[in-house]
C-alpha cells in the first residue's frame, strides 16, 4: 500500500502507511527509514512515468526528446526496465528503414543500443 501510494506521489501518505507496518511489526527483519522507502518509490513511479512518455514520443517519431525522457527515467530509478524503451525505438527505426529515411533510422538504432547494449536489431531493408 505504501508503495502504490509512493508512487502516486502521496509521500506523505507513504511514509505514514510505512511507519505504521514498522509499529505494526516490529520484528521486521529489515529496518527502513521510511522516508527514503517512500522518496525510492516516488522516483520509481516518476521514472515510469518517464519511460512511458519517451515511449510515446518515439512512436511519434521525436527521437532526441523520447531518448531525453529515457535517460531521465534511469537517473531516478536505475534498476527500470529499460526494455520497453528500446524496444519502442528499434520498432521506430524500422519503420524509418521502410520509409528509406536510413540516417534517422540509424540515429534511433544507435540510441537504442546505447540504452541497450544486448537489444536485438534487425534491418531488413526490402
Amino acid at each position: 500500500m505504501g508503495e502504490g501510494e509512493a508512487k502516486a506521489g502521496n509521500v506523505k501518505e507513504a511514509i505514514a502507511t510505512f511507519k505504521t507496518a514498522l509499529k505494526w511489526n516490529p520484528e521486521i527483519k529489515f529496518k527502513f527509514d521510511p522516508r527514503k522507502k517512500a522518496e525510492e518509490f516516488e522516483n520509481k513511479g516518476k521514472a515510469e512515468v518517464l519511460r512511458n512518455e519517451g515511449e510515446s514520443l518515439a512512436r511519434s517519431s521525436d527521437i532526441k526528446n523520447a531518448v531525453a525522457k529515457f535517460h531521465s527515467a534511469l537517473k531516478l530509478d536505475p534498476s527500470l526496465d529499460i526494455k520497453p524503451a528500446t524496444t519502442s525505438l528499434v520498432s521506430k527505426a524500422s519503420s524509418l528503414v521502410s520509409e528509406k529515411k536510413i540516417k534517422e533510422a540509424i540515429a534511433a538504432y544507435n540510441q537504442a543500443q546505447k540504452l541497450d547494449p544486448q537489444v536485438e536489431i534487425n534491418a531488413d531493408i526490402a
